[in-house]
């Protein structure tokens, strides 16, 4: 009898797979132990891949040595988990015995199975050996998934072997879908090649191949075109092109573009302050307004791009950094602040920011104290 289970514990099963989903590990070893007599090959298997999910790889030992215990058949949703915990700790010759042991108990490995061997192969970097397993894969029979396939990329892609990416994709072509999210991990690897050529003859290709760009992948293009030294003018392209498309931008692709608008590297926000001294006047403005537009339509902004965001709070906007000799000026004091309110475009988060004359700070909140109006210089005649 390779498969059994008490129906009357079906219920337990279902509460131990729901705990698991949102990593509650008090709830899912409850509802195990909370079994009437001896917890079916299904609870087992259910606590087993709670484990997995909890990261409580020392109570997967013990139940699965606790389930060979009660004498219950095993089968591959038994081992998996307990080969996915030694991946997670890159243990590949634990990872190895435990399949050695599947195999020996005469049960076939599934797709999930060797797609955690791959996993595992891959935390230590043997991409060779990963190679290995994909093939025996398709020698058996087995059909690879999505995931399967991306799990096997992530080698190449980390190392930036664009080629290398390609080939499993053209290898993978017919017995996979080739999705997005596939050729994500192509872009990326151009990104870390700094590559943009590569990575916009790629962006061609997904929409010829019936995997239409998505934000991530203009995300990494618009990376990948930056890194590579690429003119502000190829950036605004493909920005233009991700619009034309009517992909929405999301809170990563804000933090990209808003890299590209200051050409600097935001992490370093993160490090160090950076001076934004090289950025021009209009290239300044331009930061703010992403940054307010983005926040209007309801973008949640990355750390990155509220490190950023502060940075620009404490440079003057380029109109009031601007005095026209002929109009009124505002008069210089050693002693301030001198606050000045300062409009936004129509559609921003907020109707005006404010700017202090002596410091050069801006801020969004109305400052206590006399705030003067900001009156645009004079058009020169």
């Amino acid at each position: 009898m390779l498969h059994c289970s008490d129906p009357r514990h079906a219920g337990v099963t279902t509460a131990i797979k729901k705990a698991a989903q949102v990593q509650d590990w008090d709830a899912a070893i409850s509802a195990f132990r909370g079994v009437r007599g001896t917890p079916s090959p299904l609870n087992f298997n259910a606590i087993i891949h709670a484990a997995d999910k909890c990261e409580r790889h020392e109570d997967a030992d013990k139940l699965y040595a606790e389930m060979r215990e009660a004498g219950h058949p095993v089968s591959a949703s038994t081992f998996t988990p307990l080969i996915n915990i030694a991946a997670r700790m890159r243990q590949l010759d634990r990872a190895n015995l435990i399949l050695s042991e599947m195999k020996k108990d005469g049960i076939d490995p599934n797709a999930h199975t060797y797609t955690v061997m791959i996993k595992a192969h891959s935390k230590v970097g043997d991409f060779d050996g990963a190679m290995q397993i994909w093939q025996e894969m398709k020698e058996v029979g087995v059909q690879p998934t999505a995931h399967t396939l991306l799990t096997l990329m992530k080698i190449p892609m980390i190392k930036g072997d664009v080629e290398g990416v390609e080939r499993l994709i053209e290898e993978a072509a017919g017995k996979v879908k080739i999705e997005a999210s596939h050729f994500n991990y192509l872009l990326e690897a151009c990104c870390r090649r700094h590559d943009a050529a590569a990575a916009l003859r790629v962006l061609e290709r997904m929409g010829k191949n019936g995997a239409p760009a998505n934000v991530i992948s203009y995300t990494l293009v618009m990376k990948a075109v930056r890194r590579s030294g690429g003119q502000y003018a190829d950036l605004e392209l493909v920005r233009k092109q991700m619009q034309a498309a009517g992909v929405k931008e999301d809170r990563f692709f804000v933090e990209q573009w808003l890299s590209c608008i200051l050409d600097v590297d935001l992490t370093d926000l993160l490090e160090q302050p950076v001076s934004l001294e090289h950025v021009s006047a209009d290239r300044l403005d331009s930061a703010r307004h992403l940054i307010e537009n983005a926040l209007t339509q309801g973008i949640e902004l990355t750390s990155l791009t509220n490190s950023a965001k502060e940075a620009l709070m404490r440079i003057g906007s380029k109109h009031v950094g601007q005095q026209d000799q002929n109009g009124p000026q505002f008069q210089q004091q050693e002693k301030g602040p001198i606050w000045v309110e300062v409009p936004c475009e129509p559609g921003a988060a907020a109707a005006a920011y404010y700017w202090d004359q002596v410091s050069g700070c801006t801020q969004w909140e109305r400052p206590q104290g006399p705030v003067q109006k900001w009156q645009p210089p004079a058009a020169p005649s």
